[in-house]
């Protein structure tokens, strides 16, 4: 299981994704949606893969946002929040 602080908080909504940290994940979507709500909830939101995209994604992070982990941890992360949350920018099934 993924090993943060955040997952101990009780009150507080957490949206993991998990996956490759590449353009076509839409992992950009998921931030920029969290800095939407963050004044409605105080949900936070884990990013959880590496990828060419990992510097990229690290800058707009904030509070709200963790960057990080391995795919190693990914197998079981997805059970550990309260929503797995995906984006992308690929059309799937025409």
């Amino acid at each position: 299981n993924v090993d943060h602080k955040w997952l101990n908080k009780k009150n507080t909504p957490i949206l993991v994704a998990a996956g490759k940290l590449a353009p076509w994940k839409g992992f950009i979507y998921l931030i920029k949606a969290i800095k939407i709500i963050e004044d409605q909830t105080d949900a936070k939101l884990i990013i959880l893969g590496d990828g060419e995209l990992r510097n990229e994604l690290e800058v707009p992070a904030d509070a709200n946002v963790m960057v990080g982990g391995t795919i190693r941890q990914n197998d079981y992360a997805l059970t550990d929040g309260d929503i797995v949350a995906y984006a992308s920018n690929n059309k799937v099934g025409g």
